[in-house]
């Protein structure tokens, strides 16, 4: 097995010399190669100039500046009165809006609330059921409550089958009641009431 070695590194040592050019090698072209090899490189990382454009020059435009502005009027406008008159030989011939100099502080204006605001402005009362609207309680244990809402703590319990007069039914989910004996007044949610 060493005889084995020995001839494969043999072998081996001499492929190398033959390839590598054998008797008539000269390492002066390898290096003389080399050195070609990194001037061409060097050559190559070399900025290459670009040819240069001709560079064209724009002129400036003209400015032109105004020196007779024209007549500006301030003008006033409070929406709260325009003056609808027609207008006369003296006035102008569009309607004039006149400031009505009223000045109203934030201390005499009073704050106004959104729950506080009536959505139908006053045109109509909130319907009142008429006085024969007698309705049964369909649940089995029903709450009834101070006031339109669950916010509203209980006063009363109805049980199944209960008859109650309606006093006021707003359309808004809550119903007004009293019970037709009239010792229980309070709300109730109006899909827990049956009409008849």
């Amino acid at each position: 097995m060493l005889r084995f070695i020995m001839l494969s590194f043999g072998f081996m040592g001499w492929a190398f010399y033959e390839m590598s050019g054998g008797s008539s090698f000269d390492a002066s072209e390898l290096r003389e190669a080399r050195l070609a090899a990194i001037e061409a490189e060097k050559e190559a990382r070399k900025p290459q100039e670009l040819p240069r454009a001709p560079v064209v020059v724009a002129e400036a435009p003209k400015v032109v500046v105004d020196t007779d502005p024209p007549e500006v009027t301030r003008v006033s406008l409070n929406l709260t009165t325009l003056d609808t008159t027609p207008p006369t030989q003296q006035q102008d011939t569009a309607a004039v809006p006149q400031n009505a100099a009223v000045i109203t502080s934030s201390a005499d204006t009073p704050a106004i609330i959104p729950s506080l605001i009536d959505p139908t402005d006053g045109a109509s009362a909130p319907q009142t059921a008429a006085a024969t609207d007698i309705r049964t309680v369909s649940g089995n244990r029903v709450n009834v409550r101070g006031g339109p809402g669950t916010d509203f703590g209980i006063v009363a319990r109805l049980v199944r089958g209960d008859e109650v007069k309606v006093l006021q039914d707003d359309g808004n989910g809550w119903v007004r009641f009293e019970t037709l004996n009239g010792e229980t007044d309070g709300w109730m949610a109006d899909f827990l009431l049956t009409n008849g």
